[in-house]
């Protein structure tokens, strides 16, 4: 009974923040999901370049820190 409880909770949180998305604009959507895309980029380059010393942090500057100062 917990388990349908916590389902049924959380179905009904989906849908009140996808109306919720419904009032944004386009532009702010499109932003905010080229925004993620680029941390998510910038979080693989440590896998891709092969870094030993990556940040631990996930800003943008700390991230292009990290990789400059393990490129040079």
């Amino acid at each position: 009974m917990k388990d349908y409880s916590l389902i049924s909770r959380t179905a009904i949180v989906r849908e009140l923040l996808g109306f919720l998305v419904d009032f944004l604009s386009h532009a702010a959507l499109v932003g905010f999901m080229a925004g993620a895309a680029i941390m998510i980029g910038l979080q693989q380059l440590k896998g891709l370049l092969g870094i030993s010393n990556f940040t631990n942090k996930s800003d943008v500057v700390s991230v292009l820190e990290s990789v400059y100062k393990s490129l040079r």
